[in-house]
């Protein structure tokens, strides 16, 4: 990938941060409440404080505001709703002083930006009843050093070529955050996203091209998901409880130096004949050949180990716990638009494996053999089949887990497996599956055949036109366990 874009980049960062160094001068010999005096040609307006003609509410200030001017709030509470649609700077006192609060009027944001160069600094949000703390509505905005509690974090809608800087979210109320900390929309591209902290919700969600997520912390969430996009840069980001999760194959990514907590995330693109033997937080896989992960020890991240798009490679001997959250990122193992993968000797506790999805292409050709899969929760975690050819699983321990095939899952065999206190298995295929079950042993000896209930069901369109029952046999029941052994 050229790298003009990242020296666009810094440039654009060092500009802003040098504007608003300028711009926004203490001055200790004035009144401590207007100690930021204006150094541009614009005007400044005052809310809050005891100076004279200061106004009460910020929307007041900005109606009366012209493009260039700074409004200056002091500290305080400020139940708003906030509408900006003028080049303007917004500055609050300080962001554990000077707080926002939604006041519930329904609004998409309780801060909206409808207009391209706009300044939001220093403030504490909290969106009591709307959507989005703030929201990015035009181009070249900067949203920096605000704490924010609220379903959602910043929104970045229509805008492109802006700045998030320094911003706390899920601020000071734990699992505050249910939603993303920052969603960048699809067809917006060359943003910034720096030096963010967000603690709980979704991370951060990338639909779109071109930007760049660089410096974050990112902590207890679900998972920052990639929606495919070309030419984002990924980079020094640290995630603790969290990681990485694909949701589409990327094109001209970079996904450099971030870690999992605290080990190094591994992510390989167009790679061949390689191991990856060394401590990994999470190892993820894209168009790569014949690549080993093995002897790995993954816990408390989503989606430990992902495959997309890639044939012949091989999940041997590691240890998966503890995956969990939202959107696919509770399996411990996803394979995606795969040809020839192994997943063999590998021991995974509360944990999925994820083969295949219904909107993300065919894998072809997936063996899973010799692994122990245990749950604490009975029936919650296990396997997830979907529009997979030529799936084998053989010779597993499933043990308060489950087995799910759905939609068009065709030649998969599913024999010699201990399935012990599995709570049920769910299967729901395209017409005529091939699916065959044997030699399973079913928590007891059994002298009759094992009976599968499932459902089979013809599409038109988005809905199923039919659904039927479906009788799956196994006719030769393993009158004992098998002895597979676990990797640890």
């Amino acid at each position: 990938m050229d790298k003009n874009p990242l020296i666009i980049k810094y440039l654009v960062v060092g500009i802003t941060l040098l504007f608003l160094g300028t711009t926004i001068v203490p001055s200790p010999a004035q009144d401590t409440e207007k100690s930021l005096l204006p150094t541009s040609s614009g005007k400044w307006l005052y809310v809050g404080g005891s100076g004279p003609g200061n106004y009460t509410r910020i929307q007041n200030a900005i109606k009366d505001s012209k493009d260039g001017d700074t409004i200056f709030v002091f500290a305080g509470t400020y139940y708003e709703n906030i509408l900006i649609k003028k080049a303007i700077n917004l500055l609050g006192e300080n962001a554990n002083t000077t707080t926002i609060i939604d006041n519930f009027s329904g609004n998409e944001s309780t801060i909206a930006i409808q207009h391209s160069n706009v300044i939001v600094k220093g403030f504490t949000i909290k969106g009591e009843q709307t959507f989005y703390a703030i929201g990015l509505y035009s181009n070249y905005i900067t949203v920096q050093g605000n704490h924010i509690s609220s379903d959602e974090g910043i929104y970045v809608g229509s805008s492109s070529n802006s700045i998030l800087y320094n911003n706390i979210t899920g601020y000071g109320l734990p699992g505050s955050l249910t939603g993303c900390g920052i969603y960048i929309d699809s067809i917006f591209s060359n943003n910034i996203i720096e030096h963010n902290s967000i603690f709980s919700g979704n991370g951060i969600s990338i639909p779109g091209n071109h930007n760049f997520i660089n410096d974050n912390l990112i902590v207890q969430d679900d998972c920052t998901i990639l929606y495919g996009g070309s030419l984002n840069v990924i980079s020094n980001n640290t995630f603790r409880g969290s990681g990485l999760l694909l949701n589409g194959v990327p094109e001209d990514i970079i996904v450099s130096n971030n870690t999992v907590n605290g080990k190094p995330l591994v992510f390989l693109d167009n790679t061949s004949n390689r191991v990856i033997d060394y401590d990994t937080g999470q190892g993820i896989l894209v168009r790569c050949e014949n690549v080993t992960v093995e002897n790995q020890n993954f816990s408390h991240a989503p989606c430990c180990i992902q495959v997309f798009a890639s044939k012949h490679c091989q999940i041997v001997n590691n240890t998966i716990s503890y995956c969990y959250g939202e959107f696919g990122s509770d399996s411990g193992i996803a394979i995606y638009y795969s040809d020839t993968i192994m997943v063999i000797d590998n021991t995974i506790y509360s944990s999925n494996i994820q083969i295949g999805q219904w909107d993300f292409g065919y894998n072809n050709n997936i063996i899973v053999s010799r692994n122990t899969y245990r749950s604490t929760e009975l029936g919650y975690y296990g396997i997830n089949i979907r529009n997979t050819y030529n799936c084998t699983l053989s010779y597993n321990n499933l043990v308060n887990t489950y087995l799910e095939l759905v939609f068009y899952d065709r030649n998969c065999k599913i024999y010699s497996n201990n399935f012990i206190n599995s709570s049920y298995i769910n299967i729901e295929v395209g017409h005529f599956p091939h699916i065959t079950f044997n030699h399973n042993y079913w928590e007891k000896p059994r002298l009759f055949p094992k009976f599968i209930f499932g459902i089979t069901e013809k599409f038109g369109g988005d809905y199923p036109e039919q659904v039927l029952p479906w009788l799956f046999i196994d006719w030769h029941p393993a009158q004992k366990p098998y002895d597979i052994p676990s990797t640890s």
